[in-house]
């Protein structure tokens, strides 16, 4: 005999009616919510993890694929062109693409007034690995003839060098559980991709929980850039990061020798993650242990460099000094750092990183003094 409800009809059937109800006022709820911020808040098109990846500035990209105006093919002989090469932070996540420090370096080298003509160029893309810079100019070296080639280094790259040199070969099962497993990471990319609501609770809500200081950020992650300090936790191998260092003090060398053989010079440029500015708790909003750190990828990518005979700038002494400035109330708070991220700069950060590697061109000779 089937068990019926006060209303007369099976329990079941009630469950079901009440189940369905209830989905459809959660989408009608999560589709209401995501029309308000589309028209009526604006700043929700900011997060920096839309789609683009730009903070709600549009993504346009060049013929070769970069964010950069359109290559002059018929740059003058006397002109100095700059190659920049990097990862997501050279990119821009997060800002326009004239707030890059790219944007920002030709735009002050344009205005220098010494009758030279400039062009850098911003060949940093999102995720890019040292491998992935090599190849671009494999393609484009000859076509651009650079007059210098910057590459801006963060801890992303070591990360980025493990994965590309250690792919898993899953088969069988393995493959199949690997898979399954995944499918809630590629909805939550798929979900971060085109709505504006799942970002916004998302982010507010893990703001919350590091804020009251009831999550952290996840250290076993060996996918991203806290591999780089090889956090001294049993998923990050101390081996396997010495490893990825030294596949990229190996790619380097083959550069630095390929670039010689052109007279072309390298420059490197070291920008850290923010929670190695300070000890305020702005700066390490994820609760990031600094005492399980075992390298400071700066001072590695520094040995590197003169390893190879690279000229070498690192930014945490300048970043470090601004904050100290704020700190003590000389100059007004600015994070540096894109809210809530602490790897991708705003467009403060990307003006100091401007600032640097212009006098770093000109104490090189690659830029002429203003006289």
């Amino acid at each position: 005999m089937t068990d019926l409800g006060p209303s007369g009809r099976p329990f079941w059937k009630q469950a079901m009616s009440a189940l369905i109800t209830d989905l459809l006022i959660f989408l009608l709820l999560v589709g209401g919510g995501e029309l308000f911020l589309r028209f009526f808040v604006p700043s929700a098109r900011k997060f920096i993890y839309t789609k683009d990846l730009t903070g709600g500035h549009p993504l346009v990209l060049n013929s070769a694929g970069l964010r950069d105006d359109e290559i002059d093919q018929n740059f003058p002989e006397n002109g100095i062109r700059i190659i920049i090469l990097g990862n997501s932070v050279t990119f821009g996540t997060g800002i326009a693409v004239e707030d890059t420090f790219a944007s920002q370096l030709e735009s002050w080298l344009k205005h220098r007034g010494d009758g030279i003509k400039y062009d850098v160029i911003n060949a940093g893309g999102q995720g890019n690995s040292m491998e992935m810079s090599l190849k671009f100019l494999d393609q484009h070296e000859l076509e651009y003839h650079p007059d210098a080639v910057v590459v801006a280094l963060t801890s992303g790259y070591v990360a980025l060098q493990k994965m590309q040199t250690q792919v898993p070969q899953l088969q069988g099962s393995k493959k199949l559980i690997y898979t399954l497993t995944h499918i809630p990471f590629q909805l939550h990319l798929a979900l971060y991709a085109h709505t504006y609501t799942y970002i916004a609770f998302d982010t507010l809500v893990r703001q919350l929980l590091f804020t009251i200081g009831l999550s952290r950020e996840n250290l076993n992650k060996t996918e991203d850039y806290l591999f780089g300090y090889a956090m001294d936790v049993p998923s990050i191998r101390l081996s396997e990061v010495e490893a990825s260092y030294g596949e990229i003090s190996r790619e380097f060398g083959l550069l630095k020798q390929r670039l010689d053989s052109q007279g072309i010079p390298l420059l490197i440029v070291a920008i850290p993650t923010q929670f190695e500015l300070s000890d305020l708790r702005q700066d390490n909003h994820r609760n990031v242990p600094k005492d399980k750190i075992r390298i400071i990828p700066g001072k590695r990518f520094q040995e590197i460099a003169e390893e190879q005979g690279i000229t070498f700038i690192n930014l945490l002494p300048d970043l470090r000094e601004k904050r100290q400035g704020m700190i003590a109330g000389k100059i007004a708070y600015d994070p540096l750092y894109i809210s809530f991220d602490t790897i991708h700069l705003n467009p403060t950060g990307h003006r100091l990183v401007a600032e640097k590697l212009e006098q770093m061109l000109g104490a090189n000779g690659i830029i002429p003094p203003l006289k």
